[in-house]
């Protein structure tokens, strides 16, 4: 009871858990700032172009044939019906 009390006295109203006024103003420029040069320097139009990069991250085609990846489902998975 006592931590709980505690927690109310030194956050009522002093703390906010949202920036507001010059600094949400500052923040907001900075995402503005940001998604320019996005739009500008074509970030995700450069990067899905990239395949080797795109596999890396997200992991590369499978390599066999349906059958051949439908034998290694069943081998390697618990749950296959």
């Amino acid at each position: 009871m006592f931590q709980f009390y505690c927690g109310l006295i030194i956050y009522s109203g002093f703390h906010k858990a949202y920036p507001e006024g010059d600094e949400r103003k500052k923040i907001n420029l900075a995402f503005k700032n940001l998604f320019e040069v996005i739009k500008s320097e074509k970030i995700f139009e450069n990067a899905t172009a990239d395949q080797v990069m795109m596999d890396a991250i997200f992991g590369a085609p499978s390599i066999f044939f349906d059958d051949e990846q439908l034998e290694l489902n069943k081998l390697f998975s618990d749950n296959y019906m």
